[in-house]
């Protein structure tokens, strides 16, 4: 399974139009394909796009294209956010 396969947009797994744009982020990123990009939701919970995450990842400016590596640990960074979001507990006020 792919880093790719991890990430989920609002509703689930990410499109196949979706993938290959990051894929080919991850592969080959240029100007146009970074517009489109950075505005691909990796994480629904909390809510992360592209450009958020590399945001978090980087101290580069946005309007920058990353390089594959900063990509890749954006999407990682996503993953894990996700993660930790949805293994947190539920608390409910029961006395209300």
């Amino acid at each position: 399974m792919g880093i790719l396969d991890k990430c989920f947009d609002l509703y689930g797994p990410l499109s196949d139009s979706n993938k290959a744009a990051l894929e080919a982020m991850l592969t080959q990123p240029d100007i146009r394909l970074w517009q489109k990009a950075q505005r691909i939701v990796i994480s629904p919970t909390p809510l992360l796009t592209l450009g958020m995450a590399v945001g978090r990842v980087s101290a580069q400016r946005r309007l920058e294209i990353p390089d594959t590596f900063t990509v890749y640990r954006a999407c990682r960074y996503a993953i894990e956010k996700r993660e930790r979001f949805e293994a947190r507990p539920i608390a409910y006020d029961i006395e209300s």
